[in-house]
């Protein structure tokens, strides 16, 4: 529910900003036209963080889900 949600709001609220500015491919890259190198890695770095926290709990997830089901 979260990671909907949060793809929602994004596409709601910042995927106009981003399509307006030229030359950009992510967040960060907006970020850093406004902000600043230092925002960009540090978006950035949230962003790689909370996708391995995103693996892992799918591999958890699914490692429990086969342990279940095949002992």
């Amino acid at each position: 529910i979260g990671l909907g949600l949060s793809l929602l709001l994004n596409g709601i609220f910042l995927a106009p900003h981003i399509n307006m500015e030229e030359r950009v491919l992510t967040l960060p890259d907006v970020l850093a036209k406004r902000y600043g190198k230092i925002v960009e890695v540090l978006c950035s770095c949230a962003s790689i963080i909370s996708f391995i926290m995103l693996l892992a709990g799918n591999l958890v997830g699914t490692g429990v889900i086969l342990s279940y089901t095949w002992g």
